[in-house]
């Protein structure tokens, strides 16, 4: 019996000496690399797991996305490697590949039907090669980026979509980091100035003022991508905190949702505010009418603020600013009504002056290239006047896709979708007042969760209300 059980031992394969010699090897290296580069060696041995992990399920990487994406600003305070900066583009790119590598317990994309929107962004990537192609390759590498490089995302998640239990994560992570995010932005005010530049942020880049009130940021790079996040914090939680009520997930997030507004509010951005103002308003007239009590709550908060605060958020000397911005800009359409090409303005226009001039991207210049702070006009600027309209097509085709979805859907599912719907409208009308397509982690998370939506089964199992 001893001698048959010994026969039957499987034999150690060869693959697998060599697997284990080649990781006590690469062990070897790193210990003798890491004390001459220990932030490249650290970086590496977070990047090597993360690859095994997308590549065995893709979906991992939307909550490595989610978590991650509104974090990556404290980079600022951490010495690191200049490629760490480029960790969100690697998780979106190795998902995609991972998509083609196996199927992930996921049904193949050819049995889902394509969106309805996607026929509009052929004719939108078919002109923005066409201006990349005339502005020459490094102005086009970093336009076309800013512009289309997180469709990439969208296109892995319809690949392979997170079920449902996923889902949920996703919403349970937006929550959290969303109050956290609140709390910290409060606790920057009172901390101000002085001590966060001491931290390590920059003043007129990070740190920046309107009137007397520093704009709170979070772990943001800047106020914006804060006060935008948190808008979606808002528009995504709050109809799942009120289609489940009695869940223990519901509860804790109404009860420190203040804290999220108190926090948001601090940042002071007005596309921000008028973005949070149509979705919740989508919500509350289409659904959830007890959102539209917030309204005089809101209105009656603006009154007792002092006016020291409220008057430099109203004043409409930079909205003056913009408008005439507009007006002079726009004359170079009637010389080129097709655009005037793609990175020509906004943050990509930033980035390519600073990779030219060897200065980094939040380095301030007399010369700085033109910000819009209007996505639309951005577009019609670069693109012309057939690019805006095929862009307010797809646009529109999301916001009509996602609400059809929220109709036919139930329960957390519907949740889901219609606060994406507002999270689209919300984009839709802070755009006009903000360059919010050009605003990270807003395009990362505005592809990522309609694609979402457009993949949602009907009948697709939920988690039940009990968990937390």
């Amino acid at each position: 019996m001893a001698v048959a059980a010994l026969r039957r031992r499987p034999r150690a394969r060869s693959s697998h000496v060599a697997i284990a010699l080649g990781v006590a090897a690469l062990n070897a290296v790193a210990v003798g690399a890491a004390l001459e580069h220990p932030s490249e060696v650290i970086a590496l041995a977070v990047a090597v797991p993360v690859l095994i992990a997308l590549l065995q399920r893709p979906q991992r990487g939307i909550l490595m996305l989610v978590i991650g994406a509104p974090l990556s600003g404290l980079l600022i305070l951490i010495p690191h490697p200049s490629f760490v900066e480029g960790w969100k583009q690697f998780v979106v790119l190795v998902m995609l590949v991972g998509t083609f590598l196996g199927s992930s317990g996921s049904p193949s994309p050819k049995a889902r039907a394509r969106p309805s929107w996607v026929i509009g962004l052929v004719p939108l990537l078919a002109m923005g090669a066409l201006s990349g192609i005339a502005v020459g390759p490094e102005r086009a590498f970093f336009g076309l980026r800013q512009y289309f490089f997180y469709l990439l995302a969208a296109w892995a998640v319809w690949r392979r979509p997170p079920n449902a239990e996923e889902r949920d994560r996703i919403v349970t992570a937006l929550m959290v980091i969303g109050v956290l995010e609140g709390f910290y932005a409060i606790f920057q005010q009172y901390l101000g100035p002085d001590r966060l530049h001491q931290l390590g942020y920059a003043y007129n880049d990070t740190i920046t003022f309107i009137g007397p009130l520093m704009r709170s940021f979070g772990t943001f790079q800047q106020p914006f991508g804060f006060a935008f996040f948190e808008m979606i914090v808002l528009l995504i939680g709050i109809p799942h905190a009120l289609a489940e009520p009695n869940r223990a997930r519901s509860r804790w997030f109404l009860l420190f949702a203040p804290v999220c507004v108190l926090g948001w509010a601090t940042a002071v951005i007005r596309g921000a505010i008028l973005g949070l103002a149509v979705g919740m308003a989508y919500l509350g007239v289409g659904r959830y009418r007890v959102i539209l009590l917030a309204i005089p709550a809101a209105l009656v908060v603006v009154l007792l603020l002092p006016s020291s605060l409220v008057a430099p958020a109203l004043s409409s000397s930079s909205s003056e600013q913009r408008i005439s911005g507009w007006s002079e800009n726009l004359r170079s359409l009637t010389l080129q009504p097709f655009g005037i090409g793609v990175g020509a303005t906004g943050s990509a226009a930033v980035k390519l002056q600073a990779e030219s001039d060897g200065a980094s991207p939040g380095s301030s210049s007399e010369d700085s290239p033109y910000e819009p702070d209007n996505s639309w006009f951005k577009i019609l600027l670069e693109l012309g006047v057939l690019g805006l309209w095929f862009f307010a097509l797809v646009v529109i085709a999301i916001c009509s896709s996602t609400h059809q979805a929220a109709k036919r859907l139930n329960d957390v599912d519907a949740a889901f979708a219609r606060g994406v719907t507002a999270m689209v409208l919300a984009a839709m009308a802070a755009a006009c007042v903000s360059s919010y397509f050009d605003i990270f982690p807003m395009d990362l998370f505005f592809w990522m969760l309609v694609a979402i939506v457009a993949t949602m089964a009907e009948k697709e199992a939920v988690p039940t209300a009990g968990v937390a």
